[in-house]
């Protein structure tokens, strides 16, 4: 019997310490286990060769241009993607995990595509970027980004997201509920060996993932003095972010006299964390 055939399309760095090349990584390693015949596109990297094999699928990588404007590598990559898949006519099963692939995709094919699509919402880009870059915020771009975001979702065949939340915001863009999976975010819990605490030791809480304004560090910040009042305690912040985001959660542990117990580290692999 034949291998049906995916591609799976996701504009991210591939290994990387980030929570997309874990969900990435998991996804392939299943699908290739499931009896798929897998290729994966994603972002480029100079370090990181531009083909091969990973987790059982063949990888592609877009060719790093260093250039520093995203919506222009947003732009080579989704074309990238086109292209690949105007050479390929044999994929069963596209995967996208972003617009940036899955627009490009709907207008070129429109309802006449040879394959079905599969789009993964983790988050929305007209809803995101403006953390990113403050200047957005009421552009006539997010309102575009919103108008292609519509239409990928209205055009997939299948969406998956990770929350109930989520797939509750693409429902209310009157997106069909039949048509929404939610698979939350899962862990691995035989990599984790907790020891018993020493009695008389701080507490330390455990943050991994980006600091990002959306995750709510700040709240996380607010209760370190309502924690510390009671025991000693100490909040490690594990994860990319920028220095805006970094200075602003520092200023704010500065404010409320909890300046030493919170700790800022850069991302680390796995295996390490």
């Amino acid at each position: 019997m034949m291998m049906p055939k995916a591609l799976y399309a996701a504009f991210d760095l591939v290994p990387s310490p980030k929570g997309a090349s874990t969900h990435i990584t998991y996804f392939t390693r299943g699908l290739v286990k499931a009896g798929y015949k897998m290729s994966l596109i994603t972002a480029g990297d100079p370090n990181l060769p531009l083909q091969e094999c990973y987790e059982g699928a063949n990888l592609w990588r877009v060719p790093s241009t260093g250039d520093q404007n995203f919506l222009r590598r947003a732009g080579v990559y989704g074309q990238f993607v086109l292209a690949h898949l105007q050479e390929r006519a044999d994929y069963e099963i596209v995967h996208v995990r972003s617009i940036w692939a899955g627009f490009p995709l709907v207008s070129h094919f429109g309802a006449a595509r040879p394959f079905k699509l599969l789009y993964e919402v983790n988050g929305l880009p007209s809803i995101e970027m403006k953390y990113h870059y403050e200047a957005l915020e009421g552009s006539p771009l997010l309102e575009k980004l919103r108008e292609q975001e519509a239409a990928t979702l209205h055009a997939a065949d299948a969406i998956i997201c990770p929350s109930r939340v989520t797939a509750d915001y693409i429902a209310s863009l009157r997106v069909p509920r039949e048509k929404i999976t939610v698979i939350p975010n899962g862990v691995d819990t035989s990599l984790y060996h907790p020891g018993p605490a020493p009695a008389a030791a701080a507490y330390t809480l455990l943050y991994t993932g980006t600091l990002a304004d959306w995750q709510g560090l700040d709240v996380l910040v607010a209760a370190l003095p309502l924690v510390e009042a009671d025991r000693p305690v100490q909040l490690k912040l594990i994860g990319r972010g920028r220095k805006r985001q970094r200075k602003a959660l520092q200023k704010q542990a500065r404010r409320l006299g909890v300046e030493e117990q919170l700790l800022i580290e850069p991302p680390i692999p796995h295996e390490q964390l």
